[in-house]
Parts: C-alpha cells; structure tokens; sequence
C-alpha cells in the first residue's frame, strides 16, 4: 500500500512538470555511485591489461636485441678468425664457422656459413 502511495505522489509530481519529491529522488545517488563504480573499475582494469601488455613486449624487444647483438658478435669473431693469416680457415663455399659464448651464465653457440659464391 506504501509502495502505491508514494508512486501516486511521485506521478502527480512529475506530470505537472514540477521537481520531484524526495520520496521519488530514493536510491537515485546509489545508482549513480554504482554506475561510477563501474565505469572506474573498467578504466583501471583497462590500465592494468595495458601495462600488464607493454611489460610482455618489452621483455620480447630486450631478447630480441640481445640475440641480434649476439649473433652481430658471433659475425664479426668468424670474420677476424678467418681473415687472421695464421688460421686454418679458408672461406669457401658451404663453409661454416662455429663459435661459443657464454653470455649471463647462458651457454651461445653462433653459426656463420658461406652460402655465396667463392
């Protein structure tokens, strides 16, 4: 029987196109509040993904470069061995070059192959 009252005041408000009582403003803050609630959890849950995203990918660029640089180092010992006069080396074709590091207590091994002409 409340419950029909206060939606009969709350109609009557509204429909003279005046303010609306109190009684009919009940639970409108909370709805508000959940709303805004919501949409902060969804902004801060978007922030922890992102960062979450860019630390994956900045550990992936950091691997890659270190293997680039790797094998760049691997590159440019072969050619040093292989251009000294007094190794035993001779650059032909199909020949390869092996060489190992031990890089961060991680064992490396680079391979250079002559896959061109003489």
């Amino acid at each position: 029987m409340k419950f029909k009252k206060i939606a009969k005041l709350c109609f009557a408000a509204t429909s003279n196109f005046q303010l609306p009582t109190s009684r009919c403003r009940n639970g409108s803050a909370l709805v508000f509040v959940m709303v805004a609630l919501l949409f902060l959890a969804g902004v801060g849950l978007t922030f922890v993904f992102w960062l979450s995203s860019e630390s994956r990918q900045a550990g992936r660029r950091q691997a890659v470069t270190r293997d680039y640089y790797v094998a760049e180092a691997g590159t440019e010992k072969a050619i040093l061995d292989v251009k000294n006069p007094a190794s035993p080396y001779i650059w032909t074709r199909g020949f390869t070059y092996t060489s190992s590091y031990i890089l961060n207590g991680e064992q490396v091994e680079v391979k250079v192959t002559n896959v061109g002409e003489q």
